[in-house]
């Protein structure tokens, strides 16, 4: 795994404290929870945590308690997700997956018995969800964290959490050599009991819930119910017989057919579950939340009001999206920028 985010530094150092390659005490940026995306927030948590357990140098009140507040921010904001704000990383495909997959496993290995149960239901979480998107040649879901490759069509993988469901499920797998995050996982297969009864009691929630209309065991077509804030989104896919056919980064860009379950709602999946509508509030949230050059921070906030104050049959809501395509926002967010002209045009109908 290469790359520049400082995740390519504490994924080798967490895989080195875990096989015995290195005694050494992590650089201590690696291991600061602070300032960091979910998937290197999650790592540094597990570095400071196994830490604390391989090396018995760590200041353990301190990586418990960034643990703690890793596993309560998920349970706040959705399964891999930890913050509003771009903090949802939800069903991560690879390499991002691999990444989650081995601070993960790495917590559920290392912390004390008093406090492994937030790591056990994290994965009673982790294999319910993917049983929902599982086929016979592996998983596929709606996620963030989607790469493509120039104009290349967007086609994520889950290779390893694919792996490690197979582990979880059966026990074993058929490999000459587990490696990463599943091999820290193989590690930890004393738990697997107690995840397999988390996972058949879950009611695993997610920041964007998806609902699903599934034909049969390897074709189905899911989208996420609503527009949250997210890295890379891959917010709806189409599988015909265990291969992706189409996905896309906008809601907008698919056709619901009727019916359908949701998914990552809370206690257990709802049939027919209705898609979440964008209220005027959440959509001037998102308006809010664009980054703006100082001098258009007035205009923002005039956008963000004209919103708020739209009456239903008006024809303010044209105004309002000239108002969101006016402002100077940087090229990393034209996304979101889009999904709100997109969300404030449903608002017409």
């Amino acid at each position: 795994m290469s790359g520049g985010g400082i995740e390519h530094q504490q994924y080798p150092a967490l895989l080195a404290l875990l096989d015995g390659s290195s005694t050494s005490k992590p650089d201590s940026a690696l291991m600061n929870p602070e300032g960091k995306t979910p998937n290197q927030r999650a790592l540094a948590v597990a570095l400071g945590v196994t830490w604390n357990e391989v090396g018995g140098g760590g200041n353990a009140v301190l990586a418990l308690g960034a643990a703690g507040a890793l596993f309560d921010d998920m349970e706040k904001y959705g399964h891999q997700a930890v913050n509003a704000a771009y903090g949802n990383e939800q069903l991560a495909p690879d390499p991002h997956g691999e990444l989650w997959l081995t601070a993960m496993a790495a917590l559920l290995l290392n912390l004390p018995a008093y406090a492994r149960q937030a790591a056990i239901d994290y994965f009673g979480d982790y294999l319910a969800l993917r049983r929902m998107f599982w086929t016979p040649q592996g998983m596929f879901a709606p996620c963030a964290r989607a790469k493509a490759v120039g104009s290349q069509p967007l086609r994520p993988s889950w290779y390893t959490d694919g792996v490690a469901v197979q582990l979880l499920e059966t026990g074993f797998v058929v490999a000459t050599k587990l490696k990463g995050g599943v091999a820290i996982l193989d590690q930890a297969l004393a738990y697997r009991k107690d995840i397999l009864a988390a996972a058949t009691a879950a009611g695993p929630k997610l920041a964007a819930p998806v609902t699903i209309w599934r034909v049969d065991a390897g074709t189905f077509s899911a989208a996420m119910t609503l527009e949250t804030p997210m890295n890379d989104p891959c917010r709806w896919i189409e599988v015909v017989g265990g291969k992706i056919t189409d996905a896309g980064r906008v809601l907008g860009d698919f056709t619901r057919p009727p019916g359908g379950v949701t998914v990552g709602v809370g206690p257990i999946p709802r049939a027919d579950e209705p898609a979440v509508a964008p209220t005027r509030s959440s959509i001037a949230a998102e308006i809010r939340s664009l980054g703006v050059p100082k001098r258009q921070l007035k205009m923002r906030e005039t956008a963000a009001v004209m919103v708020e104050t739209l009456a239903p049959l008006t024809l303010g809501v044209g105004a309002a999206q000239d108002a969101v395509r006016e402002l100077g926002i940087s090229q990393g967010q034209k996304e979101l920028q889009a999904s709100i002209i997109s969300a404030l045009a449903s608002m017409e109908k």
